[in-house]
């Protein structure tokens, strides 16, 4: 996503897949402002001062000072934010909510005024609760000392608990990109799963009108299965759907989850669902034993049951999903000089990588004893995952202390237990990394 204000010669973009967001000044500087979980939104406000950005996986909105370079605001919203359009004024802007259907308008000036202490004294936010004394709004408590503000980013009900956000259905599936007409009258949004353009009254938020684009076509098993998978109404208050944990078709949004099912105190790094259905069993404990039954307990996790044919679409979409090649090959899509060096190292018979990363998925698909266990793990074996892609699905190990390959394999192999490595030199490490990189 590419944004860019002539005026001050500022340009904005997003790399999702590499949640990153930057800042070119210029055309000549690039300013890394920070690093998120999936950007995938930018927009400059009227006057160019700040930026807003929507964050699906962290389901936030963040506000960035465009001047200063640094995070002014960061809000919670849940349903998959994506799309984000500012009023000609700078007083609301639009967010669209895929996950849920819907477009939120927040009102931005009554949010400056409540974060700078300007809470009413009638309002009922300002007020203790006396039929559960000890609690308090997170209102009270920024007005009372505004060094909280950062507390909206953890607060799903905060906005609304204020009356500062207004959540408007629409009538098409998964909407996503958002654009003000230059008068400032119409609101546009694609439905992305519908195949339509949505309009929208900017003035009083009702529908004004939608655009078919192309000829409407009955989805298919897998397209249903996507739809599913994304659609957060399928869970239980509607929070969260598969594709929050499993952003970017199925892969992974880098963080450690603590499921029940092993115990508590031993979170474990998500793994990707790319090529899921070769690669059994699923998850780093070997638990499940295939894809359909991790499909059925993931339906569990969003607290529902799953109606007729949904497993099975779910479980189609997976299965279409097929491998990116890797941006560490060279022009051709071809190994390195470098990666072809540690491509010889990770095959040769001293290493012993490619004993239990072998074949087309790179795993054997057992559990292994690599020396990674945690005082809170009930077990020292874990599943040998794919390689496939693994230069986008760090951070590594099942408990994903490892931030980068190179780690992998020099901070957290110290008995050569998962493979062989204390004897490389920097150069062949160096190279064994490259061809990882490269699969």
């Amino acid at each position: 996503m590419v944004t860019l204000v002539s005026s001050r010669s500022l340009g904005l973009f997003t790399l999702a897949g590499a949640s990153l967001l930057s800042l070119v000044i210029a055309h000549t500087e690039d300013v890394p402002l920070t690093t998120w979980h999936s950007p995938y939104e930018v927009a400059f406000s009227p006057d160019g001062s700040l930026v807003a950005t929507s964050d699906r996986t962290a389901a936030s909105l963040w506000l960035v000072n465009a001047t200063e370079k640094q995070v002014e605001r960061r809000v919670a919203l849940h349903g998959e934010p994506t799309g984000v359009a500012w009023a000609a004024d700078g007083k609301h802007l639009w967010v669209s909510l895929s996950g849920v259907h819907e477009i939120a308008k927040l009102d931005l000036a009554r949010l400056e005024s409540y974060l700078a202490g300007g809470l009413p004294d009638e309002h009922r936010l300002a007020r203790r609760d006396k039929r559960n004394p000890g609690t308090e709004s997170v209102w009270l408590r920024i007005r009372r000392d505004e060094k909280l503000r950062f507390a909206l980013a953890n607060d799903l009900a905060a906005l609304t608990s204020a009356g500062l956000i207004e959540r408007i259905p629409v009538t098409g599936l998964g909407p996503r990109g958002l654009a003000v007409s230059p008068d400032g009258s119409v609101l546009a949004t694609a439905a992305y799963y519908s195949g339509k353009l949505l309009f929208l009254d900017a003035k009083n938020d009702k529908a004004a009108g939608s655009a078919q684009l192309g000829k409407a076509v009955e989805p298919d098993r897998a397209r249903l299965g996507e739809m599913i998978f994304h659609d957060a109404t399928k869970c239980f208050q509607h929070w969260l759907s598969c594709a929050t944990c499993h952003p970017n078709n199925g892969r992974v949004d880098g963080l450690n989850w603590d499921q029940t099912h092993d115990g508590v105190g031993n979170p474990k790094n998500n793994k990707s669902l790319l090529q899921a259905q070769h690669t059994p069993p699923m998850d780093w404990r070997a638990v499940r034993k295939d894809v359909g039954e991790g499909v059925l307990t993931s339906f569990h996790f969003l607290m529902r049951q799953p109606e007729p044919g949904e497993e099975e679409a779910v479980q189609a979409y997976i299965r279409s999903l097929e491998p990116l090649p890797s941006p560490y090959r060279d022009a051709d899509l071809k190994l390195t000089d470098a990666a072809k060096r540690g491509r010889e190292i990770f095959t040769s018979k001293k290493a012993r990588c490619s004993r239990c990363h072998d074949g087309a998925y790179l795993t054997d698909m057992r559990v292994h004893n690599v020396g990674t266990r945690g005082d809170l793990d009930r077990s020292a074996k874990f599943d040998t995952p794919s390689l496939v892609e693994i230069y986008r699905t760090g951070p590594y190990l099942h408990n994903g202390f490892a931030a980068t390959l190179r780690a992998v394999v020099v901070e957290y192999n110290p008995n050569d237990k998962h493979g062989r490595t204390s004897h490389l030199t920097p150069q062949q490490i160096d190279d064994l990394v490259a061809y990882l990189r490269s699969l």
